[in-house]
């Protein structure tokens, strides 16, 4: 038996140029109406075991019919008897007949199909000027700004209200909802099921109603099921999430987890009833409701922040806390309120919400997708926890400075989304689905080009003053400014993850458009591993702990240029170039100008600086903020203004849509109207997608629903998954393309009949072409065994989300067209319609049709018999349109011929008349009225050898094929990540930069490692001052400011004239501030904030509170100070030096103690010393001691082999 295989790609049916339709007048013995319509044809069928080769026939080219027939050919060609005989006329007949019946069958006749270069069968998108749609997208795009920017001062209020220890127990409880919901439902409703539901809504007869409402029924249940679940299991989750020994309250965590995560439920719900608004046309509710939860966040935060009391980021809590509650269920209102406000707009569109059980089929076809999806979605997510347990061990606040750099990274991305893409993403989804890799290529170059040029400036500003931005923007509150600066690193060294990272969601478009839900899977893989390995080497390479998390900024990013890279080798595959050249030129542009910019701003930042400024630091950082930024996006406009680029063009059009900046805005190019888009339900869902705002993962585009066409077909291009290459074009219809083929694997050639079911007239559904399709297959199949020289040997039969591909020997000859043309032997074109006629008796016999319903799938074959060249049976063909197309072919052939002898002209007036009650009566008259002794001669159509084309028909790339692409971007990303590290490290020589010279040789040692530091919050600090020590105390009373962890107040001390020492001018020897912890720690690390350069510090452990003198302490270390904040590491061997029992110890100074006295020795003279904040880092109960490794390049690389391995 014969095969019916399958394929990922979709072969489509476009016109293609230089093919017309053969018009050609009616014989003078013809008579108006012989030249039958054609039906359309549809997509073929499956077929049984391919059969042997059949050998070359060799003799005479008797394909021009200009040779009589002689009568000793009678025996070889009637009705067949031996199979090899069958074999031998099938290999040498393949296919070119083109009878046509006019206005006979779908989609189009011979006379009259559609001329090449014709759009008549494209799919063309629709275009809506409606006025109440373009409204639609002016409220979504004003909303989701909004959304973005109050879930930015939400953020900002987080961080400023809690302090970052808290902030972070907090945030990964309220992540964790939005991870469930997102793996559960939310990924596999955004890109799977609204396209199905928008599918739904236009092809079923109630609109979608009953689609609507299993689907409520079916995933209301799940989140229910699933929030019980997670609920119950929240300490799990929350230990998945965080390290158990790490720096982060874990029981803080889990109590916010049980208040959260009942959030999975509405989450689910608003994602849900949104979608089935947007379907509706309704998108105004659901993009306005994220504002309305953000607002009640708000609200909450500020209450938080004037209830009496604060949480502490070390303390053991309940439940029942007051503060734990309010922030809690006060959060999770939010988000239950979000959900609830679309019910009454799902009212008013008479949305039928009773419950109905059941799952469609349209969504079960696409399990595989399904499952492909959450599959992507697991893997993203365990980088996610991966990064999340190294940041939870390193600092207590590293978890919410992570997630504030991504959300302030997401800000600006999140309005070019929805300014300048709203609509070159849905039509770049659009033409991938189409298999128009040429408008692929071209949409994917324009998004490139218009992402980065609106990307790279704001890449460039937060990079050069990401540490003034986090500053101005988040240093408030009990956001100190040691954790504001360390955000100012993370955003800087995470800036260009926007690059790579917009680059891998343009390529998901293209993946998931053209329904390759395996493709993204392997992608993720390589970002997570790449991230995953330069994560866990980020505590071998940081200066302080707390800026392990800036390294994981820098590892995210490298992660993403991966999954860049391996998609670009994918397409590049399957689309030829990518056009990387008019990229980079765009590129180099924009990188200069904002290079210039940032220059600018730097200029202008030192300038803002002077004392007359800094008198109030605050207004002064906003405004060196503001400035700075104002400056680099002005010169960088100025110069790209100049440069001629055709998407300046685009974004002068885009900005001009945004309110307020019409009237600045001028576009001197003009901008192709089609850029300015409308929304639609799957666009609109992918929006609103909260787990890529939060966890810094890229969110999956929609799919295209089974709406997948394939390539598009030229010479050249490759079918069925690369298994067949295109070599000419022979006709057809819209729904039906004829092409003369070569198999890749053996070199044969072949004829391939390519249907593409939904081109048929008539068919505007999924489900009605599928079950079309299910027709033709069945009807072909059984032509298989079928043993004439009419019909082309049928070898394979494959199925595709277009329709079907039928397979069959060629027949070497000529077109049946062409041969008319000629003025063939009368006799001769008898004779060769005799076996058409027999193929039509076989058809019959087996209880199907032949298909002859266009001259264009006729050949004359080279031993001059018509045959049906291009198999492939469509549901209309009929036993008595297959006589009536004998007539035609027979017509078609003797068109030029007068006279025609009168009993040939009586045979082919009754097969056009359907006067033949018997077609094997008409075989048998036609073959003996044809026997002759007249011959010509003709030679057989020459096969073309078109250059090989790139498309998607090419063949996908199995599984090793993209692992190995995968490992190679992998081990390329690494190598330059650590050269990066290398070359940062050694020519930064500061201490509070996250790398340095002394960090690398740490390469073998994590800072993190062993220890168990963590932070430690003073429960007391007073002035300390030895007994009968020269001066008076210096504002004691505000010496508890510097632990009460807000950065806007400060101890200060008086205004001397003369330095600090034991000098006879000198008024005092030092000043001390005596800090009280809860516990005796083993003091790792201490972090002084606000103080001004000049100062000098020692610090020293105390045996008591109270110490006579300075003798009476021990020193543990001592640094010069500088502007801002400075941290100061605790050597290992002055712990060990100190430690109880060690030589030349002080028995009553144990370096295991419950005192910290820091020691001021020097003055920034005349000005005061100042400390807004004290932070302590150290280990409870277990001093350890771990051995540093030396500095070398070999260490960092030993160290990344063991995170490979």
């Amino acid at each position: 038996m014969g095969k019916v295989s399958s394929t990922d790609e979709n072969p489509s049916s476009p016109e293609q140029p230089g093919h017309q339709p053969r018009h050609t007048a009616a014989s003078p013995r013809a008579r108006a109406g012989q030249r039958g319509r054609i039906v359309t044809p549809r997509p073929p069928a499956p077929v049984p075991e391919p059969r042997k080769k059949p050998t070359q026939q060799s003799g005479p080219d008797l394909s021009a019919l200009s040779e009589r027939p002689r009568a000793d050919r009678s025996g070889e060609q009637g009705a067949r008897g031996s199979t090899e005989a069958s074999a031998d006329r099938a290999s040498s007949s393949t296919a070119t007949a083109t009878a046509v019946k006019p206005n006979q069958g779908q989609g189009g006749s011979g006379d009259t199909s559609s001329p090449a270069g014709t759009s008549d069968g494209e799919d063309k998108p629709p275009t809506s000027t409606d006025t109440e749609v373009v409204r639609a997208g002016g409220t979504m795009a004003v909303a989701t700004l909004l959304s973005r920017i109050t879930g930015f001062f939400r953020n900002l209020l987080i961080g400023s209200t809690m302090g970052a220890g808290v902030a972070s127990a907090y945030t990964s409880a309220n992540t964790l909802p939005n991870l469930i919901t997102e793996i559960v439902l939310g990924a596999i409703l955004t890109s799977l099921v609204i396209p199905v539901l928008v599918r739904a809504e236009k092809e079923d007869a109630d609109h979608g109603a009953a689609f609507i409402r299993r689907l409520l029924t079916v995933a209301s249940a799940l989140l229910v099921g699933v929030t019980v679940l997670a609920v119950l299991g929240a300490p799990w989750l929350v230990q998945l999430s965080l390290d158990a020994n790490g720096k982060v309250n874990v029981t803080m965590a889990t109590v916010f987890a049980y208040l959260l995560l009942p959030q999975i439920l509405f989450y689910g719900l608003f994602a849900l009833l949104m979608a089935v608004l947007n379907t509706k046309g309704i998108f105004g509710p659901g993009a306005w409701a994220p504002v309305i939860n953000n607002v009640i966040v708000l609200i909450v935060l500020l209450a938080y922040w004037f209830l009496p009391g604060s949480l502490d980021p070390t303390q053991h809590v309940a439940i029942t806390d007051p503060h734990i509650l309010l922030l809690g269920a006060g959060t999770t209102v939010g988000v239950v309120v979000q959900a609830l406000m679309l019910f009454p707009y799902l009212r008013m569109a008479g949305v039928d919400l009773r419950p109905l059980w059941g799952i469609d089929d349209r969504v079960k076809q696409f399990a595989g997708m399904g499952l492909a999806i959450v599959v992507y979605v697991a893997i993203s997510q365990a980088g996610y926890f991966f990064t999340n347990r190294i940041a939870s061990a390193a600092d207590p606040g590293a978890l919410f400075i992570y997630q504030q750099h991504w959300l302030l990274l997401q800000v600006p991305y999140g309005v070019i989304g929805v300014t300048l893409l709203t609509a070159i993403m849905p039509r770049l989804s659009r033409n991938a689905a189409d298999g128009d890799n040429q408008g692929v290529v071209r949409d994917l170059t324009m998004a490139t080009k218009i992402t980065l040029m609106a990307l790279i400036p704001v890449i460039v500003y937060f990079t050069v003053f990401g540490t003034t931005i986090s500053s101005a923007l988040f240093a408030w509150g009990r956001f100190d400014a040691t954790s504001a600066e360390t955000l100012g690193w993370t955003l800087s060294f995470g800036a260009f993850t926007l690059v790579p990272y917009s680059i891998v969601l343009l390529h998901l478009r293209v993946f998931y458009a053209r329904e390759q839900a395996w493709t993204p899977t392997f992608i993720i893989i390589a970002i997570t591993l790449t991230k995953v390995i330069l994560s866990y080497l980020a505590p071998f390479l940081a200066t302080r702990s707390d800026f392990v998390v800036v390294l994981l900024a820098a590892a995210n990013g490298f992660g993403f240029i991966t999954g860049a890279i391996v998609g670009a080798v994918l397409l590049h595959r399957s689309l030829g170039s990518l056009r990387g050249r008019e990229v980079m030129q765009s590129t180099t542009w924009v990188l200069a100008a904002s290079l210039a910019g940032a220059l600018a701003g730097w200029l202008l930042d030192l300038l803002l600086r002077g004392d007359w400024l800094m008198q109030f630091p605050k207004l002064a950082t906003l405004m060196r903020t503001g400035l700075d930024g104002i400056v680099l996006v002005a010169v960088a406009g100025l110069i790209l203004a100049k440069s001629g680029l055709e998407e300046i063009a685009i974004f002068g059009r885009a900005l001009a849509r945004i309110p307020g900046l019409r009237r600045f805005v001028s576009v001197r190019q003009s901008a192709p109207e089609d850029m300015v888009g409308v929304p639609n339900a799957a666009d609109a869902a992918d929006t609103y997608n909260v787990t890529a705002l939060s966890t810094a993962s890229p969110g999956l585009p929609p799919m295209s629903a089974g709406f997948v066409r394939g390539p598009k077909l030229v010479p050249g291009a490759a079918v069925a998954n690369g298994r067949y290459r295109l070599l000419a074009d022979h006709g057809g219809t819209n729904a039906m393309r004829l092409w003369h083929a070569r198999e890749q694997a053996s070199g044969r050639e072949v004829a391939l009949t390519i249907i593409d079911t939904m081109r048929i007239p008539g068919i505007d559904d999924y489900r009605t072409a599928r079950d079309t399709t299910d027709r033709i297959i069945d009807r072909t199949s059984a032509l298989y065994e079928a043993k004439c020289a009419g019909l082309a040997q049928i070898r394979h039969i494959i199925r595709d989300s277009a329709g079907a591909i039928v397979v069959a020997d060629w027949t070497p000859g000529s077109a049946l067209a062409a041969v008319g043309q000629g003025r063939p032997d009368p006799y001769a074109a008898a004779f060769a319609c005799a076996g058409l006629a027999e193929a039509a008796v076989t058809a019959h016999r087996l209880d199907t049709a032949l298909g002859i319903d266009h001259r264009d799938r006729l050949r004359i074959s080279s031993s001059g018999e018509a045959v049906l060249a291009f198999p492939g049976v469509m549901p209309h063909n009929s036993y008595g349109q297959d006589v009536h197309g004998v007539g035609v072919a027979l017509s078609l052939l003797l068109e030029n011929v007068n006279p025609v002898p009168t009993e040939i002209a009586e045979l082919q007036d009754e097969a056009l008349h359907a006067r033949s009650a018997d077609a094997e009566t008409l075989a048998d008259r036609l073959r003996r009225t044809g026997l002759g002794d007249a011959e010509l001669h003709a030679a057989d159509e020459s096969t073309p050898n078109p250059e090989a084309r790139p498309g998607f028909g090419e063949a996908s790339r199995r599984p090793t094929g993209i692992a190995g692409i995968g490992a190679l971007a992998i081990v390329v990303v690494l190598a330059a990540a650590l050269i990066a590290t290398y070359v940062v490290g050694k020519i930064n020589r500061s201490d509070n930069g996250p790398l340095n010279s002394g960090s690398l040789g740490r390469a073998g040692s994590s800072i993190t490692q062993g220890d168990g530091a963590k932070a430690i919050t003073p429960t007391a600090a007073a002035y300390w001052a030895p007994e009968n020590g020269r001066g008076t105390p210096d504002n004691p009373d505000m010496v508890p400011l510097v632990i009460d962890g807000n950065g806007t107040t400060e101890w200060r001390s008086d205004e001397y004239q003369a330095q600090l020492g034991s000098s006879a001018t000198s008024v005092k020897s030092g000043m001390g501030i005596m800090m009280t912890l809860p516990e005796p720690a083993t003091v790792t690390s201490l972090r002084i904030d606000g103080a001004k350069s000049g100062t000098h510090v020692e610090i020293r452990a105390a045996g008591s509170a109270t110490p006579a003198t300075v003798d009476e302490t021990t020193e543990l270390a001592s640094a010069d100070l500088e502007d801002g904040s400075t941290t100061i590491d605790i050597p290992k061997a002055a712990r060990q030096s100190a430690a109880p029992g060690a030589e030349g110890s002080a028995s009553t100074v144990p370096a295991h103690t419950q005192y910290v006295l820091v020691w001021i020795t020097a003055l920034p003279v005349p000005d005061a010393a100042e400390i807004s904040e004290i932070g302590v880092t150290g280990v409870v109960d277990k001093p350890q001691s771990s051995t540093v490794k030396p500095t070398t390049a070999r260490s960092m690389a030993r160290a990344a082999a063991h995170a490979v391995a």
